[in-house]
């Protein structure tokens, strides 16, 4: 973990079984935006509309885990994709307060604690917003591809990087 003075002191906290964390879902779900949702949902049409849908949404095939900073939810994130010992995909949803630079220490913590404490030394994020590459990359990810995808006839780019703990700790 990082030893800045200026970094966050964070907690994470797994929360699975799903179910089991109905009231800490529910307090994030109220505080969640239509628009975080399509963002957090960008993947699939089938978008979660009430609590019972996301609960199921984020109950699939996610290990889902809460940021906590001094009492408070600096974020949701979950892990989807999963090999296990190998590598994961990392998605995630930081609140409003907690987005500028917040966003970089959240995530940069989030990828060590994914990479050392779930053991998955590779750890993937696919994004399409140039604004979550850009926190992607400042927290230490490095960009694999740059793909052309299109939703209706728009065409956008989708961007994929890789966290390498393992090339980390051999300091590469």
């Amino acid at each position: 973990m990082a030893t800045n003075e200026d970094c966050l002191r964070i907690d994470i906290t797994p929360l699975y079984p799903v179910d089991d964390y109905e009231e800490a879902f529910l307090i994030l779900y109220r505080q969640i935006t239509k628009r975080d949702l399509e963002r957090i949902t960008w993947r699939h049409t089938d978008r979660p509309t009430t609590l019972r849908k996301f609960l199921n949404y984020m109950a699939g095939p996610r290990a889902a885990f809460l940021v906590i900073h001094e009492g408070d939810v600096a974020g949701l994130f979950w892990l989807e994709d999963i090999v296990s010992g190998v590598q994961c995909e990392l998605g995630g949803w930081i609140p409003y307060r907690y987005r500028g630079l917040g966003s970089e220490q959240i995530l940069r913590q989030t990828l060590e604690y994914t990479s050392e404490k779930m053991q998955f030394p590779a750890v993937f994020c696919h994004t399409p917003w140039q604004s979550a590459r850009a926190i992607c990359r400042r927290a230490g990810m490095v960009e694999v591809a740059a793909l052309d995808f299109y939703t209706g006839a728009k065409a956008n780019k989708l961007y994929s990087l890789r966290w390498d703990y393992a090339g980390r700790r051999r300091g590469e």
